[in-house]
This record gives structure tokens, sequence and C-alpha cells, in this order.
């Protein structure tokens, strides 16, 4: 596996009912900076300035980070339960936009933070935990 991710890699997370999600296989330290800064940045809430005029943020804003890390992870989603139109009429879905207007909502920071906290929470154990192929072993040698 290369250390240099020079092309994004993804895979798709079937969500059911024809929904699914896809993830960058690998972040990067770019992604990591990102996500950094979001905490640090949301962090600075909380923060305080001493007599000194010294800064001290008092604790770290974990929501931020969890925000960040699907922002900058979710790569493109689709499905009826991403519908720029509420289906619950019974009317069919197509994700090619056919002649009924379907198509996803747009990837947007406002729609990954409006996700149901039960998908957001799945989508966040998956890209915790990595990437699920297999790797040879450190210092393993022939």
């Amino acid at each position: 596996m290369r250390r240099v991710v020079t092309d994004v890699e993804l895979r798709r997370v079937d969500l059911g009912d024809g929904d699914w999600v896809d993830l960058k296989r690998r972040l990067t330290v770019a992604d990591r900076e990102y996500i950094n800064n979001a905490v640090s940045e949301a962090s600075k809430i909380g923060a305080r300035e001493g007599d000194d005029g010294e800064v001290t943020v008092t604790g770290v804003n974990w929501a931020s980070a969890f925000g960040a890390t699907l922002r900058r992870s979710i790569v493109a989603w689709g499905g009826p339960g991403f519908c720029v139109h509420d289906h619950e009429d019974g009317s069919p879905h197509s994700d090619d936009g056919g002649s009924n207007g379907c198509g996803p909502l747009p990837l947007t920071s406002a729609h990954i933070a409006a996700l149901d906290d039960g998908t957001a929470n799945r989508l966040a154990a998956i890209i915790n935990a990595g990437d699920p192929r297999p790797r040879k072993e450190e210092g393993a040698h022939p």
C-alpha cells in the first residue's frame, strides 16, 4: 500500500433501504489538519484570557472533531434517504435524476450536520476503524 495518497480511494457503505455513502478509504495529513483546525477554532469558544494576556483553552470541543471528520470523509451519497424529494408518498426513487427529478441532496456541511445521529455514529465508527484491507506485518522479512 502506498504511504503517500495520490488518488482518493473510496469505499461504499451500504446503509440499507437503497441508501449508500462513499467514504475516503484513508485520511491524509491535510485531512487531519482540517479536523484539528476545526477543533481548535471551536475550542476557542471555551478559552479564557488570564491576567497576563495568555489565552488558555479550557477544553476540547469533541463534537467539532466528529463533524469535521464526517465532512472530510464523506465524498458522495445516494438513495431515497438522501433524495431531494420526500418519497413518503410512495413515489419511486431514481438516483439518475430521471423524469421525477430525483437526485441526492448536495453534499454540504449543513446537510452533513443534519444527518440523523444513528447514521452519523455508524459512519464515524467505520471511519475511525480505518482501512479494512489487510496489511503486511510491519518489519516482517521474507
